[in-house]
């Protein structure tokens, strides 16, 4: 799985800080290795960084995901979604909250 992570987002106020895209790109590698669980530490260090960039809410929601942390994955998507509400990929986003309650709701 390869999380995509634009490093910037549009506006002044949305440009990523050296210290966040030195966690983002560490969190990058280890996404690539599929070691999620480190990699999600690292997009954690992000979010801390730089917690106005809803880009990283994202793609530590997708992560926290992949290792079936759903209550985690869907806290992060919808602050992903309350910081980017017209984000192009807000119906995908608001999508995967619901396919994550499903899996949730199966392993009851």
């Amino acid at each position: 799985m390869r999380v995509d992570i634009p490093h910037n987002e549009p506006g002044p106020a949305a440009v990523l800080p050296e210290e966040a895209r030195k966690y983002v790109l560490r969190g990058d590698v280890l996404t690539e290795e599929g070691t999620f669980e480190e990699a999600v530490k690292e997009y954690l260090q992000a979010v801390q960084a730089a917690p106005y960039i809803a880009k990283l809410y994202f793609n530590t929601a997708m992560i926290y995901g992949e290792l079936k942390k759903y209550p985690q994955a869907i806290r992060n998507m919808n602050t992903y979604l309350n910081l980017a509400p017209e984000s192009p990929n807000a119906r995908a986003s608001k999508d995967q909250i619901y396919k994550w309650e499903f899996k949730m709701e199966k392993e009851k």
